[in-house]
């Protein structure tokens, strides 16, 4: 997913233009919900609304400038951490937060917009293997352009050094293949301006391109879980890719309406369990369709004309269609606990009742919208919010983390939890301490093949994470109730990565 509050460029999609992203936030200060009737509202289990407010003790700390929350596996805590050059890689222990190994760390020419974070993935015989890019000496043949990379795997919970690619113009980063095993990224060539994907057999050490890995021709990028951006012959499509066979692929404004383009950004949620996947776009509202020329402009976007979609994993046959809305706002939430695995929950999205944002910018104008809970498989609402003014695209909507089973919102009077089971919700008391995010930045590499970034030098990293009041104030510490908001969890251990510090509690 691309960041929803930055603006970035990457190298070309098509053979002479700039990719880019600029993804939409947004800030809502948000009332009681309201849910309407339904009887498949789900009676729910446990109250998410009852929070210890006992404060929490780290069992460890270790001294580092995270730029993402950490991913975790076999013990162990994978995290990036800024350092005044760049970023590198630490895998720490989760029972006591010694450093195993460390690693520098390259963001490839994956747009910087795109957020860096930490990946891991698995080997067929179940070893868990961190990957990513490493800065290596371009080729003699390597047509002007800066930024080669080499793609790494390291045995996650040794630091040993499994496979090292040869130097590539890597733009879609080392991630699990869709499989979730192995590592799969994509290159550009130097010459032609195409893409190639490659799957590399962690256990074997080999890398493999071709057909039989992706038969997709033309300029492609990943967005989602086996879905690709495709650009050829100027016109953008989307594509399910499965097991090396394209299953479909369909133009992406007739899924997201005119003007649609994932080079204003993209979010896309996979749920297996549903052969469903969910998504936005950006929407470009002019007609100029070179991103270079259209970053140079200031033009205005109206959120009532963003979509939030629903269609089929395996067909793409589109199934519903919610008008003046979008993802984005969500990224913090999680999936564990929601219909789009095995939970109860209802996923969340916002809508927008009218507003504008200036692009470059992130001010809104005569803005208002909500959130909504929503059942994935049809779209239908099952329970919203009161609709409130939007000020500006700085802020998350959605300040804290969570498995999905309830969402922290603003309110008049400081934060509201809502149990997105029901629908149900309290105003969070001045005991209660939540877990509040700050989005991180990193410095980016020298010599970039594009335009320096409006902000400067730097590139996205996910988000860091504070204990918070209900004023959304830091506190000195979570409290155990705040425990359970952790999305990183291994061994009875949740770890936070907070602006200058990974910090490692032991659960409840």
């Amino acid at each position: 997913m691309h960041s929803p509050t930055s603006t970035a460029h990457g190298l070309a999609r098509q053979k002479s233009a700039v990719l880019a992203t600029v993804a939409i936030g947004v800030s809502l200060t948000l009332g009681a919900c309201t849910a309407p009737p339904s009887a498949g509202t789900p009676s729910p289990s446990t109250n998410v609304l009852d929070r210890s407010t006992t404060s929490a003790d780290a069992v460890w700390e270790v001294a580092l400038s995270p730029i993402a929350q950490p991913e975790v596996a076999d013990g162990v805590a994978l995290v990036y951490a800024k350092t005044a050059s760049g970023v590198t890689a630490h895998a720490i222990s989760v029972t006591d937060g010694k450093e195993i190994w460390n690693q520098t760390v390259h963001p490839g020419l994956g747009a910087p917009g795109v957020s860096l974070t930490p990946a891991i993935t698995k080997t067929s015989a179940g070893a868990s293997v961190a990957v990513f890019l490493q800065e290596t000496a371009a080729p003699t043949n390597d047509s002007g352009t800066s930024w080669w990379t080499a793609p790494v795997a390291v045995d996650l919970k040794s630091g040993k050094e499994l496979y090292r690619g040869d130097p590539q113009l890597v733009e879609s980063r080392p991630a699990a293949c869709d499989d979730e095993l192995d590592m799969c990224f994509t290159s550009l060539d130097a010459q032609t301006r195409l893409t190639t994907q490659h799957r590399v057999d962690l256990s074997a050490g080999t890398d493999s391109t071709g057909p039989e890995v992706n038969p997709l021709t033309g300029n492609f990028r990943l967005v989602g879980n086996g879905l690709y951006s495709v650009v050829e012959d100027g016109r953008e499509q989307l594509a399910r890719v499965s097991a090396g066979s394209k299953l479909w692929e369909a133009d992406v404004q007739s899924l997201f309406g005119p003007g649609a383009t994932t080079n204003l950004g993209w979010t896309f949620e996979y749920s297996k369990k549903l052969d469903l996947y969910i998504g936005s776009v950006g929407i470009n509202p002019t007609t100029e369709t070179d991103y270079a020329r259209l970053m140079e402009q200031t033009f205005t976007v109206d959120l009532t004309k963003h979509k939030t979609v629903g269609f089929r994993a395996s067909t793409g046959e589109k199934l519903w269609t919610a008008e003046g809305s979008e993802k984005w706002c969500s990224s913090g939430v999680g999936k564990t606990e929601t219909k789009l695995m095995e939970g109860n929950a209802f996923p969340v999205r916002c809508e927008y009742n009218q507003g504008t944002m200036v692009v470059p910018g992130d001010g809104y104008q005569n803005a208002e919208g909500k959130v909504v809970g929503y059942d994935p498989a049809t779209g239908e609402a099952k329970w919203q919010t009161k609709p409130t003014p939007i000020k500006a695209a700085a802020d998350l909507l959605i300040p804290s983390p969570s498995r999905g089973d309830m969402v922290l919102t603003g309110g008049p009077d400081g934060l509201v939890i809502v149990d997105t089971r029901s629908g149900a919700s309290r105003e969070a008391t001045s005991e209660d301490v939540f877990l509040c995010s700050k989005a991180a930045k990193y410095p980016l590499p020298a010599d970039a093949p594009f335009p320096v970034q409006p902000e400067g030098n730097l590139g996205t990293g996910g988000s860091t994470l504070f204990p918070c009041d209900r004023n959304a104030k830091a506190t000195p510490a979570p409290a155990t109730g705040t425990l359970r908001d952790i999305p990183a969890t291994n061994n009875g251990v949740a770890v936070l990565a907070q602006e200058n510090s990974l910090s490692g509690f032991k659960l409840p």
